[in-house]
Protein backbone atom coordinates (compact mmCIF):
# COMPACT_ATOMS: atom_id res chain seq x y z
CA UNK A 1 0.00 0.00 0.00
CA UNK A 2 1.47 3.31 -1.05
CA UNK A 3 1.06 6.48 0.96
CA UNK A 4 0.46 9.83 -0.66
CA UNK A 5 2.87 12.72 -0.16
CA UNK A 6 0.36 14.46 2.10
CA UNK A 7 0.04 11.40 4.32
CA UNK A 8 3.81 11.06 4.64
CA UNK A 9 4.20 14.75 5.49
CA UNK A 10 1.43 14.54 8.08
CA UNK A 11 2.92 11.41 9.67
CA UNK A 12 6.37 12.99 9.81
CA UNK A 13 5.12 16.22 11.36
CA UNK A 14 2.92 14.32 13.81
CA UNK A 15 5.85 12.17 14.90
CA UNK A 16 8.16 15.16 15.39
CA UNK A 17 5.58 17.14 17.38
CA UNK A 18 4.67 14.06 19.43
CA UNK A 19 8.31 13.41 20.36
CA UNK A 20 8.84 17.07 21.32
CA UNK A 21 5.71 17.14 23.52
CA UNK A 22 6.62 13.86 25.21
CA UNK A 23 10.18 15.10 25.82
CA UNK A 24 8.97 18.36 27.36
CA UNK A 25 6.47 16.53 29.57
CA UNK A 26 9.21 14.11 30.66
CA UNK A 27 11.57 16.98 31.57
CA UNK A 28 8.83 18.71 33.60
CA UNK A 29 7.93 15.53 35.47
CA UNK A 30 11.57 14.67 36.02
CA UNK A 31 12.25 18.00 37.72
CA UNK A 32 9.21 17.58 39.98
CA UNK A 33 9.75 13.92 40.94
CA UNK A 34 13.44 13.10 40.87
CA UNK A 35 13.16 9.84 42.86
CA UNK A 36 10.66 8.32 40.40
CA UNK A 37 12.98 8.73 37.41
CA UNK A 38 16.07 6.91 38.64
CA UNK A 39 17.15 4.39 36.01
CA UNK A 40 14.83 5.74 33.30
CA UNK A 41 17.72 6.23 30.89
CA UNK A 42 18.83 2.65 31.40
CA UNK A 43 15.33 1.39 30.60
CA UNK A 44 15.24 3.52 27.46
CA UNK A 45 18.59 2.13 26.31
CA UNK A 46 17.48 -1.46 26.92
CA UNK A 47 14.29 -0.85 24.93
CA UNK A 48 16.31 0.62 22.05
CA UNK A 49 18.68 -2.37 22.05
CA UNK A 50 15.77 -4.82 22.07
CA UNK A 51 14.04 -3.00 19.20
CA UNK A 52 17.26 -2.83 17.17
CA UNK A 53 17.91 -6.52 17.82
CA UNK A 54 14.40 -7.42 16.72
CA UNK A 55 14.69 -5.49 13.46
CA UNK A 56 18.16 -6.86 12.79
CA UNK A 57 16.96 -10.42 13.41
CA UNK A 58 13.92 -10.00 11.17
CA UNK A 59 16.10 -8.48 8.43
CA UNK A 60 18.62 -11.30 8.78
CA UNK A 61 16.01 -14.06 8.59
CA UNK A 62 14.06 -12.69 5.65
Amino acid sequence: MQFSDGQLIFASLFFVVFVIVIFLAYRKDQSERKIDFRGALRVLLVMAVVLFSFFALVRLLS
